[in-house]
This record gives structure tokens, C-alpha cells and sequence, in this order.
């Protein structure tokens, strides 16, 4: 993340917060083509204003993150207060959505605490498990499941999927280009389907997928495909190629009791888990 605003959007989310209503705006972190800030409504309330760049996003996918936010209805998935266009002295149009705020900060600021205990991750995998309940039934994939986008409205609460920007909705055609060697995602937490832009193997399991590879780097510490001498990019290879897990995750899981980790990164979809509510089963045991 910048540690600073960009002057421009910073300028736009102080216009947009001043015709809005909102105040105390405060920067949190940037994106590839968006902006965070923290701001406050006249009855005390904090939320999170994200103003979009249009010339570094797609405007279609845009409206597909609002559309497809706006239709979850669960307390596991960040809720859109509000959205809109503003048109700044140039007539350059800049896309704003407001959304819960999260003050407990991210499961990568824990993350950096090191290996957390089995009864966290458990825990935390029940809560994003309830996510991809009201995903499947919607037929969205979220695509883009990492430590930065689990967030905590505090210390003691259970986890929260935000960030919908890369949400693939199956019931309509997909924005991404066939032609593509990868699809969207963050690489080191995507699926080998998306990592290889096989579009038609895409569902919930490459959410799954994501989950269990989250939920593995919470156990041990590190990447679940990671072996000594590895680098980054030597990582995300194994993953297209359809490795498995390295031997040493694969071991340490065991040990703590979540071998069922080990299927939910499969190299194949058909191999991991059919449905949210048996891995939920795995992760109650």
C-alpha cells in the first residue's frame, strides 16, 4: 500500500465527502486502481469511501463489484452504504463506493505476528465458509480471497470478506478475454484455473482453493507451496503446473489436525471439497 494519497484522489474524496455529508476524512491505503479513506457520517459513524480511477479500471466490472455486493446479505461479507459518480472541474468522472469500516485491520496485520493457533484458524475458516455459502447460492466467485482483503471491525470479532473488484458473477458473460494466458487474481492466492485462465472450471472451489491456502499460511507461517530456495515466482509456477502442497505443509498439517486443508487446495476442482457446508463439517470436527 502507498503511504500516501495521490494528490487527485484525494482532492475528489474530500469533494465527494463534503456532498455527501461525511468528515474526518482520513487516508488508509491504496490499490491497483483505487483509493481507501476513512471517514465519518454526522451520527459519529466510521465507513471506508473508495474512490475508483476510471482510466486504470474497467467501468463494467465496476458496476459488477456494486451489483454483486449489494446481493449478498450476510454479516461475513462487507456491506455498500452507498455509491455514486462525481464529476470533478474537467468533467473527468471518478466512481465512489462507501462501505462498512473495518477498525480491527486485516488478517495480513496479524499475519505478521507469525503461526496462529489451530482454534483461530478454524474459527476464522468457519466465518469466510459462511461467505462462500452466499456466494455459491448466488453464483458468484469472488476470485481474489487474501490476507489483505479479511478484515476485522475489531479485535475480537470474526472475520469479514471485502473487496468484490474481481468478482466473476456465472450467470452472466465473463469480462475477461479467453485469449489471456492468466486470468484475474492475485497470484499467490489464486487457483491453479484461474493462474491457467481455464474459465470454464471456475466456481466456488477456486474460492475454496484460496480459503485453504489462507487459512495454510495462517498455520505454518508460510505458503503452503512453498519448499527452501523457492522464490516468489517459483511459487505461483508450482501452482500453475498443478503441484501439490509442499511436503513440509503437507506434514504440518497433519500434525495439527487439519489434513483437510491439504483437499482444499487440490490441483483439480473436482478433488476439493463439492460443497461449503462439508468443509464447514471439516472445520467444526
Amino acid at each position: 500500500m502507498a503511504a500516501l494519497a495521490t494528490p487527485q484522489l484525494e482532492s475528489i474524496a474530500i469533494a465527494i465527502a463534503n456532498n455527501v455529508g461525511l468528515t474526518e476524512l482520513q487516508f488508509c491505503g491504496s490499490g491497483a486502481f483505487k483509493e481507501t479513506f476513512r471517514v465519518r457520517n454526522q451520527r459519529g459513524e466510521l465507513f471506508a469511501l473508495k474512490v475508483l480511477d476510471r482510466s486504470k479500471c474497467n467501468i463494467v466490472r465496476t458496476q459488477r463489484e456494486i451489483e454483486a455486493a449489494q446481493r449478498c446479505n450476510s454479516v461475513r461479507i462487507a456491506k455498500i452504504k452507498d455509491f455514486g459518480v462525481h464529476v470533478d472541474s474537467q468533467k473527468q468522472e471518478f466512481d465512489y463506493v462507501i462501505e462498512e469500516f473495518f477498525g480491527g485491520g486485516t488478517l495480513q496485520d496479524r499475519l505478521t505476528r507469525g503461526a496462529m493457533p489451530v482454534s483461530d484458524i478454524k474459527r476464522y475458516g468457519l466465518a469466510l465458509c459462511e461467505a462462500l455459502v452466499v456466494l455459491h447460492e448466488l453464483k458468484l466467485v469472488h476470485r481474489d480471497i487474501k490476507p489483505e482483503n479479511i478484515m476485522f471491525a475489531d479485535s475480537a470479532t470474526e472475520p469479514v470478506l471485502v473487496d468484490f473488484g474481481l468478482v466473476r458473477d456465472l450467470s452472466k458473460t465473463s469480462l475477461t478475454l479467453s485469449s489471456l494466458p492468466q486470468g484475474p487474481g492475485t497470484p499467490l492466492y489464486s487457483s491453479p484455473e484461474q493462474l491457467n485462465n481455464e474459465k470454464a472450471l471456475i466456481d466456488w472451489r477456486s474460492d475454496q482453493f484460496s480459503v485453504g491456502l489462507v487459512l495454510g499460511l495462517c498455520l505454518t507461517g508460510e505458503h503452503p507451496f512453498y519448499s527452501n530456495g523457492m522464490s516468489v515466482g517459483d511459487v505461483v509456477d508450482a501452482m500453475i503446473s498443478r503441484s501439490r502442497c509442499s511436503v513440509t505443509f503437507r506434514a504440518a498439517a497433519k500434525a495439527a489436525g487439519c489434513a483437510f486443508l491439504i483437499k482444499t487446495m487440490a490441483p483439480w476442482p473436482v478433488q476439493r471439497f463439492p460443497h461449503p457446508l462439508h468443509l464447514m463439517e471439516e472445520l467444526k470436527a
